[in-house]
C-alpha cells in the first residue's frame, strides 16, 4: 500500500479538484478525508459516482455516512450528537438557560447552530441572540459590540468557530 498525501486547504473548490484527480487514478483504493463538512459535501457525487470508499475523521454532518451508498464513514460524532450533549451540559451541569450564539457561515457552522438550537430549546433553553461570521473574517468588532450591548440578556456566549477565527475573535473580545 502506498499513501499519497494531498492538502485541500479546507477549501471546497480545492477538495473538488483533488476528488476528481483521485477518482481518475485507477489504483486508488480509498480516501481518508476531507477535514471539513463543507469540503466533504462538495465531493459527495464525485466519490459516490466513482464508488470509492471515503473515511473522514472529522466530518460531523449527520447525513454523511448515509450519502455514499455504504462507502462513506466517519470517525467523529455527528453535529446532532455533539449539540444534544452540549445542550444537556449547559442546562443540567451549568444550570444556564439563555445563550447567545456566534457561528461561522458554513455547512458545519449552520449545522451546529441548528442542532444546538433545536436541542437547547427542546430542553427549555432560549437562544436570545445569534449572529454569523464569514470564514477568514478578520474583524469581528461590529458583531462583538452587539453581543456586549446585550450581555445582560444571556448567560453563555456559545462560539462555533475553527481555530484561526476563534483566536482572532477571542483577542478582540478581550480588547472590548
Amino acid at each position: 500500500v502506498e499513501v499519497e498525501w494531498n492538502d485541500d486547504k479546507s477549501d471546497p473548490n480545492e477538495t473538488t479538484n483533488l476528488a476528481y484527480k483521485v477518482c481518475d487514478e485507477e489504483d486508488v483504493l480509498t480516501v481518508f478525508g476531507p477535514f471539513t463538512t463543507t469540503s466533504a459535501l462538495a465531493t459527495v457525487d464525485i466519490f459516490k459516482n466513482a464508488a470509492i470508499p471515503v473515511c473522514s475523521g472529522s466530518v460531523s454532518n449527520a447525513d454523511w455516512s448515509g450519502m455514499g451508498d455504504g462507502r462513506f464513514f466517519r470517525g467523529d460524532a455527528t453535529t446532532r450528537q455533539m449539540c444534544t450533549y452540549f445542550a444537556d451540559f449547559v442546562i443540567d451541569d451549568m444550570g444556564l438557560t439563555k445563550v447567545a450564539m456566534y457561528y461561522e457561515q458554513s455547512d458545519w457552522g449552520q449545522g451546529m447552530y441548528d442542532e444546538f438550537a433545536a436541542a437547547f430549546t427542546e430542553r427549555g433553553g432560549e437562544i436570545v441572540y445569534s449572529d454569523v461570521f464569514q470564514i477568514d473574517q478578520k474583524d469581528f468588532n461590529a458583531s462583538l459590540t452587539k453581543f456586549k450591548e446585550i450581555d445582560d440578556q444571556y448567560d453563555l456566549f456559545f462560539l462555533v468557530a475553527h481555530l484561526n477565527e476563534a483566536s482572532l475573535l477571542v483577542n478582540q473580545m478581550r480588547r472590548l
